[in-house]
């Protein structure tokens, strides 16, 4: 995968997108059901490397019919430094506090890493790399994984081109561990598109 390539990918996932998300549990401490609502990803200040704020709001239905609030918040990364070209992306968590200088709003910093993606698991189902000049057509897929305490969080993703455009995304994670065992496969669709990493 070129950096052009993985550039272009992460400078389209700016704006907000629709989702959809399933979320399938094997435990019954643990609900079932769907997620809809909005991600909105907006360019963030982490010198010297570009960087999103993703921001996820929305509503979970459980199997059993309960309805709870769904909210997410983390930083996408790209690390223009010299590391295979896919490893520059990379999630972290963020770390939220009072803004004593701006009211009641909410402060955002950087946390901990959560992954990085990796470019051993790229996959071009359909589609050439990008030539300069040419636009970005096919699917292409990378995984992530992280250990937090006894469990193990596993993702992939698959971003979907088709002359230039981000058309689609997909983000789906197996969660295994002691107390824990379920996936969730979510989809993002095209909301309000045209806000880039700049």
């Amino acid at each position: 995968m070129s950096k052009l390539l993985s550039r272009n990918i992460f400078d389209a996932l700016g704006g907000t997108w629709n989702l959809r998300r399933t979320i399938l549990s094997k435990l019954p401490t643990s609900p079932s059901g769907r997620v809809t609502g909005t991600a909105t990803l907006l360019p963030y200040s982490w010198p010297p490397h570009p960087t999103f704020l993703y921001s996820e709001v929305g509503e979970f239905k459980t199997k059993s019919g309960q309805v709870l609030q769904a909210y997410k918040k983390y930083l996408y990364h790209y690390d223009e430094g010299n590391v295979p070209d896919w490893e520059r992306v990379s999630v972290w968590y963020v770390k939220e506090a009072r803004d004593n200088n701006n009211g009641n709003s909410q402060k955002v910093e950087p946390g901990s890493l959560l992954h990085r993606l990796d470019h051993e698991g790229l996959l071009v189902d359909d589609g050439e790399p990008d030539m300069v000049g040419e636009p970005v057509s096919g699917s292409w897929t990378a995984t992530a994984s992280h250990e937090c305490g006894k469990d193990q969080y596993d993702a992939t993703y698959d971003f979907n081109f088709k002359g230039g455009e981000l058309r689609d995304w997909r983000l789906q994670y197996t969660v295994k561990g002691p107390e824990k065992d379920y996936s969730t496969d979510t989809w993002f669709s095209q909301g309000d598109r045209g806000l880039g990493s700049s």
